[in-house]
């Protein structure tokens, strides 16, 4: 029993002995402590930063108005024969959208109670004033019209006039550019009323006569175009200088204008650019010794923007 007791105690020895020496063994060797653990560290990345680019700011361009001139070529036309009751006339080329029509038409002893029924359009033909009369030889009247989009579709501009009964007739177109009828968004808004490109209108007639003027001044804006119409019972020219006669004062031109002076009335319209205030009265004269009963009508027409 004693034996035994002694053996275990002597083991009991032995083995913290052994236990001893390990621990002086890990505690002298580096090596044998924890390794620490490395854990990897974040690494600040750039980020990009947003950089406010100029940009460009859109500057207005001033516009120019444009000022009054004449577009494509006037034109005139006529039937002679008296037997037609309408009556036509090819204006130029392909005309724009709000290009102002100024159109005189001259009838040679027309009967009682003759009208004219202007052409369709969704942009109106609008008399100017009513038909000038020397006697009852010669009626002339006078008409404006903005081009509508589908008159300006066109290749041709044509418009035909139609007459309550058949008379023997001349007309003569001319469209302009630059005219408040280009204004928008609405034409012509100083208009009396808004939307009439006339600012002013003066007539006159003259009986057997180898000249024609106004019964007065015509008052024409700044910018403005003046445009006179002359016409006679005259079968051979016309009052003024497409037949060879004269204007005076000589600031009225040809310049775009359009006559008819063969076989039927004789009809001119002239005009002036770059002049205002109170212009006129003007004679037009026939050449030589030439008479008839003659019409003037001399109109101002409102620049773009007005």
């Amino acid at each position: 029993m004693q034996m035994r007791q002694s053996a275990t105690l002597t083991a009991i020895c032995v083995l913290a002995a052994l236990a001893a020496l390990l621990l002086q063994a890990c505690d002298s060797c580096p090596s044998c402590a924890a390794a620490p653990i490395r854990r990897p560290t974040s690494t600040a990345t750039a980020t990009a930063t947003a950089t406010a680019t100029a940009t460009a700011t859109a500057t207005a361009t001033a516009t120019a108005t444009p000022t009054p001139s004449t577009g494509p070529n006037g034109a005139n036309s006529n039937n002679p024969a008296g037997t037609d009751d309408s009556i036509d006339v090819s204006i130029g080329g392909q005309p724009t959208e709000n290009q102002l029509v100024i159109v005189s038409i001259g009838v040679l002893s027309p009967p009682g109670g003759f009208t004219i029924t202007t052409p369709t359009s969704s942009s109106p033909w609008v008399e100017i004033g009513t038909g000038v009369s020397p006697s009852s030889n010669y009626t002339q009247f006078l008409y404006y019209h903005a081009i509508s989009a589908i008159e300006a579709a066109m290749l041709t501009f044509k418009p035909r006039f139609m007459f309550s009964s058949a008379a023997a007739a001349t007309i003569v177109g001319v469209i302009y550019n630059g005219t408040c009828a280009e204004t928008t968004p609405s034409m012509c808004p100083s208009g009396s009323p808004v939307g009439n490109p006339i600012s002013a209108e003066t007539t006159g007639t003259a009986t057997a006569s180898n000249s024609v003027d106004e019964t007065s001044a015509l008052s024409v804006p700044t910018d403005g175009v003046a445009v006179c119409a002359f016409g006679s019972t005259n079968t051979t020219d016309a009052p003024g200088l497409f037949s060879g006669g004269t204007i005076t004062p000589n600031d009225l031109g040809t310049g775009g204008g359009s006559a008819d002076t063969g076989g039927n009335a004789g009809l001119a319209i002239y005009q002036q650019f770059g002049i205002s205030g109170s212009q006129g009265p003007w004679t037009a004269m026939f050449p030589d010794s030439d008479t008839g009963d003659n019409a003037a009508q001399c109109i101002s027409i409102l620049p773009a923007g007005d």
